[in-house]
Parts: structure tokens; C-alpha cells; sequence
């Protein structure tokens, strides 16, 4: 699949209404791409942050961190899925050029943020950086780092099962209703595997002077809607005028 259809796909999940169907199309983004460069996770990621980068060339900064995000949750899921056996293992071609540079669009195409850079190696894929949008909060998270990478679970005992047993994790804490956990592997930002009723937020990122950020991304058009327990303090939901959300905690 080529970039530019790889990008009008991506656009399409991004805008889609339904969550499902939205799911399927980044899933197949995802497949696209190593069916090209083979199972590489780091290469894929890389690949996705080239798309993401396409976006956010023509401002939209919101669309791209969103889409940043449902990668991420999307890749996890994918591996998961795959060590059940509930999903195939990928298909890759003959000759895998992993050289292969996607070179940028014109200007008139479309893109998403810039430095979202998740580094999935073969134990638990969660190795990524922040987005840090060129929008109107760009000056604002400046300086955030991705604390927590969200899994949004059906069923969080079998899930914490899984990413112990077979992505070598650790589960570090639980929430006193067993609505949340942490599993922290060798490398990259800690799991939170949180009940998936109702929850919608891919990322964690901490900064300092949450306050005060709080304050000026709501002077931005950014809303407060929700916020959950972590082991490392409360974190705000904020959701943008587009309808992409992420969280927010003080860092310590």
C-alpha cells in the first residue's frame, strides 16, 4: 500500500464515528506496513511516526496525537491477540526491503505531530516518546513524557496474566477496586491496564506545574472530563475540540 494510501486511510480512521470500524482500519495501516517491512516493531513504529509526521505538516496536530495514540493501544493489542492465537501472525513479503524510506508529501497532502516515537522491541512494545504538537499546545507540553501507555481491558485479570507470563512484566500496583493495575517491564514507560468500559485515553504524559498547564490548555479550548487513580498520583482526562483525549499527571 502506498503512502498516500496509507495516509487517506489513517484520515478515515481519525474521522470515522465508529470505534469499531475506526479499529479495523488502523489495524489495517498496521498490517500494511509489515507486510512491507517485515516484523520489525521498531521499523513499524518508525513508519507510523513518518505518517504521523504527514498529518501534522498541515496543523493538525489534535488528529495526529490521537492517531499516535491508537497505534500504540493498537500494536499492544495486536501482540496480545497474537500470543492467544486469537489473530494470525503477520505476513511478510518474500524480500523485505527495510531500507525502504517513505519520502514526504507535498504540501497539499495532508499530516499529524511530531515527536511520538514508540519503540515496540519483542518483550513488551511500549518504548515510546511524546508527542509534542506544533498546535497551540505545543508551547504548553513542552517538556511532557509519556509516564504510562493505557491497554483498555475486557477483562484485566487474564490481561495481567498475560503480559507477566508472557511479556516477562510485573505487576507493581493495583487500585483498591481491582479497576486498575501497573505492569512494569525492563524497559520503556509502565502498563496501565484499566477496565475498558468507558475508557477511551491511550497515554499518560507527566510534566511539571500540572496546575498551571491545566490552566492554560483549558485557555485553549481543552477540557477537563474525567480523572483515575494511578500509583503515582491522579491523572486528568483532557479531550480537545476534535475529540482526541489524553491524560495528564504531576511529575514527581
Amino acid at each position: 500500500m502506498k503512502l498516500e494510501e496509507l495516509l487517506k486511510l489513517a484520515l478515515s480512521a481519525m474521522e470515522n464515528p465508529s470505534a469499531n470500524q475506526a479499529e479495523e482500519d488502523i489495524v489495517k495501516i498496521i498490517i500494511a506496513l509489515e507486510e512491507q517491512f517485515g516484523d520489525s516493531q521498531k521499523v513499524i513504529a518508525e513508519e507510523l511516526q513518518k505518517l504521523a509526521k504527514q498529518i501534522e505538516r498541515h496543523g493538525q496536530a489534535d488528529v495526529a496525537m490521537e492517531f499516535k495514540q491508537r497505534t500504540t493501544s493498537a500494536m499492544l493489542r495486536m501482540n496480545m491477540e497474537r500470543r492467544r492465537g486469537l489473530r494470525p501472525q503477520p505476513l511478510f513479503a518474500a524480500s523485505v526491503q527495510t531500507n525502504v524510506v517513505i519520502s514526504p508529501l507535498p504540501v497539499n497532502a495532508i499530516a499529524i505531530s511530531e515527536s511520538s516515537n514508540l519503540s515496540p522491541q519483542t518483550q513488551p512494545d511500549t518504548t515510546i516518546l511524546v508527542a509534542k504538537p506544533k498546535s497551540s499546545a505545543s508551547s504548553v507540553l513542552n517538556g511532557a513524557s509519556v509516564e504510562y501507555v493505557c491497554h483498555a481491558s475486557r477483562n484485566i485479570s487474564d490481561d495481567v496474566g498475560l503480559f507477566c507470563r508472557d511479556f516477562k512484566g510485573k505487576k507493581i500496583w493495583s487500585d483498591t477496586n481491582s479497576d486498575a493495575c501497573v505492569i512494569k517491564f525492563s524497559q520503556g514507560p509502565e502498563l496501565l491496564i484499566v477496565n475498558e468500559l468507558g475508557f477511551s485515553c491511550s497515554i499518560v504524559l507527566s510534566i511539571e506545574n500540572l496546575d498551571q498547564v491545566l490552566e492554560d490548555l483549558e485557555a485553549k479550548k481543552y477540557r477537563t472530563v474525567e480523572s483515575f487513580a494511578t500509583p503515582k498520583g491522579k491523572a486528568m482526562v483532557l479531550i480537545s475540540e476534535s475529540g482526541s483525549k489524553f491524560a495528564l499527571i504531576a511529575r514527581r
